[in-house]
């Protein structure tokens, strides 16, 4: 995540980043695990906001971990998005981030309540899909 996110500013001509938010949905909780375990420092993954959006299906420890190093201690907010997950699942991550975690929880919507663009449904009338249909990029920071 780090290396393509640089490269990609980098052809794009982007020097001066402000806030880098990392988001992860469902499965792609493995890919932020994955770049999480490839550097010892937690330097593959590079966050000020780290939105993990129902996405905890095992990778927990290592989210928890990556607390502990120089890049985790860096991120300044993590917000973990809740909708069929197990419970319990972010027990971990809670601990390891202290004060800046927060958890919030995401019901099922009424299909009623769902917005619709160009005549169809927005997302999907789940819990899980709500997650980032609905809420990703739109919790506001601490």
């Amino acid at each position: 995540q780090a290396q393509t996110t640089n490269d990609a500013l980098a052809s794009a001509g982007v020097s001066n980043v402000g806030t880098r938010i990392v988001s992860a949905h469902s499965a792609g909780g493995f890919a932020l695990q994955q770049a999480m375990q490839r550097h010892p420092d937690g330097s593959g993954v590079q966050a000020d906001r780290l939105e993990l959006e129902d996405c905890l299906y095992g990778p927990e420890k290592d989210i928890a971990a990556w607390a502990r190093t120089p890049a985790g201690q860096a991120a300044k907010d993590v917000v973990y998005l809740h909708g069929t997950n197990d419970a319990g699942r972010d027990r971990d991550i809670a601990r390891a981030f202290g004060s800046r975690y927060r958890k919030i929880e995401v019901a099922a919507p009424r299909a009623k309540d769902i917005p619709l663009v160009d005549g169809k449904p927005k997302y999907a009338a789940d819990a899980h899909d709500r997650t980032v249909g609905e809420f990703m990029d739109s919790v506001p920071g601490p």
